[in-house]
């Protein structure tokens, strides 16, 4: 068996594995490759095919986008079948994520750093092996430190939260409503919504939970029927605005009966949010 020296990775590589590479570079996904070459890392690879003069047809950007040749490994099905732990991601990200179909398909979400734990928390149920970025943001004066995921997916990945979820680009004024039926996953998805783009506080003046809900009107009137639905009562508020954006807010009883509903069926839940209620309904 023949064997050549690549002195930028100074390592021997098989025939066998030249041939490997020569016929998938550039064309089968990070994975793959793991599986092709085993004990061959990512640089190794590059480097052997840069000694060859392998091109993928594609800048190296381009390849990675469109051939799935990523340096970090995630579930890109993880949104193709409804589960109640996927359906509050799918809430939280309509509600506080950011997609983008071009240049690049991808998934971003950034929280102030005291929620950095739920973002890892994300990254281990979507199986993300990349990293969260701590950064500072100045306004008005002021540093805000926060941290954020950014994930590299396929379209289909997209194709799956618009399916569900109708999360789109630019969606904050114009998400419609999910494509959802089983109580499990209406309520987790709103939990999700919730601690992504929602507020609960108690007012020491009636004694009372409130709950203020921020979107667009379409999903903001969903979530009220949903409400409306499981807890009836003679006076059942509308949608409000707040600052010209459309807000609905509830409390006292009937916020405890439906936040009874939304905690007893999902299982994430933003735990400085939900707390104080949760440890209230004991």
């Amino acid at each position: 068996m023949r064997y050549i020296f690549c002195m930028s990775i100074a390592s021997y590589w098989s025939e066998n594995e030249l041939e490997v590479l020569r016929s998938s570079y550039g064309k089968v996904s990070y994975l793959r490759f793991q599986y092709l070459l085993p004990g061959r890392t990512t640089p190794a690879i590059h480097a052997m095919a840069r000694a060859l003069g392998l091109k993928a047809n594609l800048s190296l950007s381009a390849s990675i986008r469109r051939s799935g040749f990523r340096a970090y490994s995630l579930n890109y099905e993880y949104f193709a079948k409804l589960t109640v732990e996927n359906c509050y991601w799918g809430g939280f990200i309509a509600a506080d994520g950011c997609i983008a179909r071009k240049p690049t398909p991808r998934i971003s979400i950034g929280l102030s750093k005291k929620d950095r734990e739920h973002l890892v928390r994300f990254a281990k149920c979507i199986e993300f092996s990349g990293p969260i970025s701590d950064r500072q943001a100045k306004l008005l004066g002021k540093i805000f430190p926060y941290s954020q995921i950014c994930i590299s997916v396929q379209q289909s990945t997209l194709d799956d939260l618009y399916n569900w979820f109708n999360v789109i680009e630019r969606k904050s004024l114009v998400l419609q409503p999910p494509n959802l039926k089983l109580i499990e996953h209406v309520a987790s998805f709103i939990v999700g919504y919730v601690d992504g783009n929602g507020s609960i506080g108690y007012s020491k003046h009636d004694r009372s939970f409130r709950l203020g809900i921020r979107g667009s009107f379409a999903l903001l009137t969903w979530i009220k029927c949903c409400f409306d639905e499981w807890c009836p009562s003679k006076k059942m508020v509308g949608i409000g605005t707040s600052d010209g954006y459309p807000k609905y807010q509830l409390s006292g009883h009937r916020l405890m009966r439906i936040a009874a509903i939304l905690t007893t069926h999902s299982p994430i839940m933003l735990s400085r949010k939900w707390s104080a209620i949760v440890q209230a309904l004991r």
